[in-house]
């Protein structure tokens, strides 16, 4: 008999996310069908997340929905709905001003700006439209001109957005930068200056007035509102723009104003569309504009639309809407009794979109999965976030959000954090059940790891839920300093390669594992505050061959 050498077998990616649809069996090499608080690199390696910081001291309420307000002086600040108040917060943290007094969030903010004039507008269905200025709230109680007269209340919307001008059409016959006031709920006098309003009712400011509304048609000013579909059973939840369109949802629908046009008295016609198909939004605050499109999260999953039909984007996560997960996943699925919790914010800088949920029995948002709407992967964070928004603190917008648990305080993901707030990471990222191209019994020998930090590796075998073996694997370039020991230490435990900085390095896990099929783990380990994991090679042992002889 002869013998091979050893067979490798390669795993060069890790990039294919989250996979809980398929059976675990039949995921791709670059799939796990376990994970949490990872990202992938654009060349297909898994990585830690990064760490979160606070941003603010304790607040005097739970932060419950966010928002932000630039100026073109360059005023960059955080808007927090905080239940009965409203903060204005600085970029390091320090509340500006505080509007008390209200009945409560969510909020929806919507900045404004016109010649001479930039401010935020928030709106939670019960109280009138507060007014942001950059230094200072006002009620809105009495500050809107409606049909004419002044001295009128603006609008109890629970939802504010603001139209752009439609391309192609001039300045006086589109919808320039009106602001838009909707989701009533079903008050009935909750309109511009307490005016007519229902759970389809859709009002417009006057072009460039944000305060100024037209509610009856009288001495030709038009009645500048739209009802959409109703008498259907369902209410307004929230409106946002994407490019030159208004979307408006419902809960089995959305509706697109693209623009305006004139009846035959030369007022203004605002022109939508419906898309009926039994997809709509399921929490006021889970929908988020995005480059690509309107990323919005439905009761059976996330959906994207760019003004047509939606499109499921959800599919290789949807057991976490339908329950039906495969005890190789250690998190819980949604908690459909909280899903008015749910919030969702797009990051411009990384193409990753956030979906905070509560999961399990949780009463708070425990999770957030996480979209890369580039590369198309999920992922799973286990930051308890109450609410979400992209805020350009510097340069770049960076993730901030609410804590749902703890103190009441704004926190933000941060490139140079390794931990939450001082607390370690859980990480993990598990490989679906593989046989290597061979369906028979077999050993695998030992495996070669390419990454950086310290991991640990846990090898299971024919589809247990519990490790045959466990390894820690330490790569020269980011472990810790050991605290004892010489020089010559520290150079035998990195396979004699001095540490760079962020250096990749590869090192054997020397434990064999005979069985059929295989999944491998990596996490966190002590040894290292964060870890990354580029590529991997399964050494098979070699098989027993006849020899032939030659004559």
């Amino acid at each position: 008999m002869a013998r091979e050498g050893y067979t490798p077998y390669q795993f060069q990616s890790f990039a294919g996310g989250l996979n809980l649809r398929d059976k675990a069996d039949v995921v791709s090499d670059a799939e796990a069908i376990d994970l949490l608080n990872v990202t992938f690199t654009k060349r297909g390696a898994i990585q830690q997340r990064d760490g979160y910081v606070d941003l603010t001291a304790a607040l005097t309420n739970r932060v419950d929905s966010l928002g932000v307000f630039y100026t073109a002086s360059g005023t960059r600040q955080l808007l927090a709905g905080c239940g009965t108040r409203l903060e204005a917060l600085s970029t390091a943290g320090a509340v500006v001003a505080s509007q008390t007094g209200l009945a409560g969030g969510p909020y929806v903010f919507a900045r404004t700006a016109a010649p001479g004039s930039e401010f935020a507008y928030a709106a939670n269905g019960t109280d009138t439209l507060q007014r942001w200025s950059g230094s200072a709230w006002s009620s809105g109680a009495s500050s809107a001109t409606v049909n004419g007269a002044g001295s009128a209340a603006m609008p109890k919307a629970g939802a504010v957005t603001v139209t752009a001008a439609a391309p192609g059409l001039s300045s006086s016959t589109n919808a320039a930068n009106r602001l838009v006031a909707t989701a009533y709920g079903t008050a009935t006098t909750n309109g511009p200056g307490g005016t007519t309003s229902n759970p389809s009712r859709v009002h417009f400011s006057n072009p460039g007035l944000p305060e100024t509304w037209e509610t009856d048609g009288s001495s030709g000013r038009g009645r500048n509102f739209i009802d959409l579909t109703p008498g259907d059973g369902e209410q307004i939840l929230n409106a946002v723009r994407w490019r030159e369109l208004v979307f408006v949802f419902k809960q089995t629908k959305f509706f697109v104003i693209y623009g305006e046009s004139t009846d035959a008295a030369g007022l203004p016609v605002f022109n939508y569309r419906e898309v009926n198909t039994g997809v709509g939004l399921a929490a006021k605050l889970a929908v988020a504009p995005a480059r690509d499109g309107v990323y919005f999260m439905d009761r059976g999953g996330v959906y994207v639309t760019t003004g047509g039909e939606p499109k499921l984007i959800s599919g290789k996560i949807g057991p976490i809407w339908t329950g039906d997960v495969e005890v190789y996943f250690q998190s819980e699925v949604l908690n459909a009794a909280q899903i008015a919790l749910a919030r969702m914010a797009w990051n411009e800088a990384d193409e990753l979109l956030y979906l905070a949920l509560p999961t399990g029995v949780a009463s708070a948002n425990d999770r957030v999965l996480v979209f890369d709407t580039e590369h198309g992967w999920w992922s799973l964070f286990d930051i308890p976030a109450s609410a979400l928004v992209a805020f350009r603190r510097g340069d770049l917008p960076e993730l901030h959000f609410g804590y749902s648990t703890g103190a009441n305080k704004v926190g933000r993901l941060s490139t140079s954090a390794d931990d939450d707030s001082a607390v370690a990471i859980t990480s993990r990222w598990r490989s679906g059940w593989g046989d290597y191209g061979d369906p028979a019994v077999k050993t695998v020998r030992e495996s070669k790891l390419w990454g950086s930090g310290a991991a640990t590796v846990r090898y299971s075998k024919d589809f247990e839920t519990t490790p045959t073996e466990v390894d820690t694997v330490i790569f020269a370039g980011s472990a810790t300093w050991p605290t004892s020991g010489t020089w010559a230490d520290w150079i035998a435990l990195n396979n004699g390669v001095w540490p760079g900085v962020g250096q990749i390095n590869s090192v054997l896990s020397r434990k064999a594992v005979r069985a059929t099929a295989f999944s491998t783990e990596f996490a966190n380990n002590a040894a290292s505050s964060s870890w990354g994991i580029h590529r991997v090679a399964k050494h098979l042992r070699e098989k027993r061959v006849e020899s032939v002889e030659h004559t």
